[in-house]
């Protein structure tokens, strides 16, 4: 009987157990909570840095991640505005997606360092067996070109004028001499007196072609085109509803990305009073067309048109997983999209720059790269530091700016620390309003990673 009685009781037991167990739903967005106080601190802050009447911000997007979980989440600001009835305005919401510039280029890392692991992409192999073509700077003709260069900024390539082509061209038309757009090496670095700016030299150059040619590659080895294989492989995995075409969005979808607009008129004139001026995105619910060639494309021969370099639409929420999943070597809620030692090698200094070699152009802000990744050193002789302060972290990740957005993604793989925000709509001219201590981020920038900081990070 006792038995019995006991069998009952551990019967009910586990059905009660079985009863409170999750459903196998989609995990929630919002992993955990944050303090209200240090959230509704932070949110005044982002509100006080917005309506600076110097430098305005139309628009913003932030999340902070601590301990590898998401404990603040913020979308202020329109996504959409009709300088003529205000009233017809659209809100940002969490999972409004913005074409995010720069750091694209490190969510097409994944992807390319996804087939190095397959061994289909060899980081120091010629490029030019996977291009189809002699891929060569003409200037230093027996120099190969390499994965791992492009990857890193040290190819020698150089955007020229302009570095996305046409669907209808191939990427040949614009890097080989016989090339219809060689343009006499526009898109080559020439040696520059007392630097060796070759591939061999590993000379830093921050370029976006690089990204593009990557994209080529990527496509090449997997005969698929670039933003559909990135949807498949890096975003959906993730859990991102996210693209590098605005094209595969659903009607639905397509309606939460974000204009972004600056307060620049067609030529070229910045009037913080103005109105708001739509630059990228506005499509007010009509798909765009595609772009001409594309329908016959055919891939690995130019994916730049791809906008590999800068052109992913995603919220600040999505790409927190991308993030997430970096910080966790590689895999995401069960997911594994990377190896924890092809994580490392991303983040492994690949350049680093020294001013007694002159071995790079800083730009005023870049003083080490890994593959993909930006590392903050804290150089004197650059000013990429996060903080005013002497011992300000040496976080990694990616910066960005295009179109009036300004995107910044940080993190210290090691504590599960790091932080998003976008600046979508910038009022004033940024480049006139550069940070005091970090020539690396504008005066908007560091006031934001500093309330960050202050609510979030602090000692």
């Amino acid at each position: 009987m006792k038995r019995f009685i006991s069998t009952v009781i551990l019967a009910l037991a586990l059905l009660l157990a079985v009863a409170a167990a999750p459903a196998l739903a989609a995990p929630r967005t919002i992993v955990e909570r944050p303090a209200v106080a240090s959230a509704e601190a932070l949110t005044q802050q982002l509100q006080a840095v917005m309506a600076d009447q110097v430098m305005p911000i139309l628009a913003m997007q932030a999340v902070v991640v601590k301990d590898g979980k998401v404990v603040y989440v913020k979308s202020l600001g329109p996504r959409y505005v009709d300088n003529a009835v205000p009233a017809n305005d659209l809100p940002v919401m969490n999972d409004t997606k913005y074409r995010i510039a720069s750091i694209s280029k490190l969510v097409a890392a994944i992807g390319v360092m996804q087939q190095v692991e397959k061994g289909r992409i060899k980081l120091d192999a010629d490029v030019s067996r996977y291009l189809g073509f002699t891929f060569r700077n003409p200037n230093f003709p027996g120099e190969k070109i390499t994965a791992r260069m492009l990857l890193s900024h040290t190819s020698s390539l150089r955007d020229g004028d302009y570095y996305t082509f046409p669907a209808t061209d191939k990427l040949s038309d614009y890097v080989t001499p016989a090339g219809a757009h060689f343009e006499d090496g526009a898109r080559w670095q020439t040696p520059i007196a007392g630097t060796n700016a070759g591939p061999s030299g590993h000379y830093f150059s921050y370029q976006n072609l690089n990204y593009g040619v990557l994209a080529t590659i990527l496509e090449s080895v997997t005969h698929q085109r670039f933003d559909r294989y990135m949807r498949a492989h890096v975003l959906k995995p993730l859990g991102c509803d996210a693209s590098y075409d605005v094209r595969a969005f659903s009607r639905k979808d397509l309606a939460k990305v974000g204009v972004l607009y600056r307060k620049m008129d067609d030529q070229g004139a910045w009037d913080t009073a103005g109105p708001w001026y739509p630059q990228v995105d506005d499509y007010r619910g009509v798909r765009p067309p595609a772009p001409v060639g594309s329908v016959h494309y055919v891939p690995g021969t130019n994916a730049t048109w791809e906008s590999p370099q800068g052109g992913l639409r995603i919220s600040a929420l999505d790409l927190s997983k991308v993030m997430r999943m970096l910080m966790n070597n590689g895999s995401f809620r069960g997911h594994r999209l990377l190896e924890p030692a092809t994580v490392r090698l991303m983040f492994k200094p690949e350049w680093t720059y020294d001013a007694a070699a002159d071995n790079g152009d800083t730009q005023g802000w870049c003083a080490e790269w890994g593959l993909g990744v930006q590392i903050l050193k804290n150089d004197p002789d650059v000013g990429d530091r996060l903080l005013p302060t002497p011992d300000s972290p040496h976080w990694k990740g990616h910066l960005g700016e295009a179109y009036g957005m300004i995107s910044n993604m940080l993190f210290d793989r090691r504590t599960g620390d790091g932080y998003i925000y976008y600046s979508a709509g910038m009022g004033a001219d940024p480049f006139e309003h550069w940070s005091d201590y970090a020539p690396a981020f504008f005066s908007f920038d560091s006031a934001i990673v500093q309330a960050i900081f202050e609510n979030y990070f602090s000692k």
